[in-house]
């Protein structure tokens, strides 16, 4: 390895040290307000750190197996509110915005629908209604099944909407 590889090598251990010490930190803050004073910053790093190794020393392999499915299921919403400030950036009305909230309700719905069918099939869980009822819906082959059911959402909260009388109320997404 050259001196170039060695840099590197350094410059990415300092990252990675970084990058965990501030989740650790973090981590630690969070659960210190949470647990209101009943363990220590430090005994809540300590955890931490330790929990974080026996993580670990499971492989990357199962860590992605586990842990994959989650993120998965939290793409779908972020998708669905990105592709709305790309196209409908300058609409920010209450009826548009009614119908992102229902349409991120939706996906993150089918999200967990997702999430739920790929763990049913990973922990061995039996769920055949489920399992069949996901299975129908158009694209879950691919995972993508939120799509279909995100524009529907989109497009009948947007149309529903515009026949009832009163104004959308975003907030508690209800129509009064």
């Amino acid at each position: 390895m050259g001196a170039g590889g060695r840099v590197f090598l350094v410059a990415l251990a300092t990252a990675s040290l970084t990058a965990t010490i501030g989740i650790t930190s973090s981590t630690a803050g969070i659960w210190e307000k949470i647990l209101g004073g009943r363990a220590s910053y430090r005994q809540i790093c300590a955890a931490s750190c330790v929990i974080s190794g026996l993580v670990s020393s499971t492989g990357i392999d199962a860590i992605v197996t586990v842990v994959g499915p989650v993120l998965d299921a939290c793409y779908p919403g972020a998708i669905v509110i990105t592709f709305f400030y790309c196209f409908c950036r300058h609409n920010n009305s209450r009826r548009n915005l009614f119908a992102l909230k229902c349409a991120m309700i939706a996906a993150a719905v089918m999200g967990g629908a997702a999430l739920l069918n790929v763990y049913a099939g990973l922990f061995h869980l039996d769920l055949p209604r489920f399992a069949s009822f996901y299975a129908a819906l158009p694209l879950s082959a691919s995972s993508l099944a939120w799509i279909p059911v995100s524009i529907a959402a989109y497009a009948v909260a947007w149309l529903g909407a515009a026949h009832r009388s009163g104004e959308v109320n975003v907030d508690g997404l209800e129509i009064e």
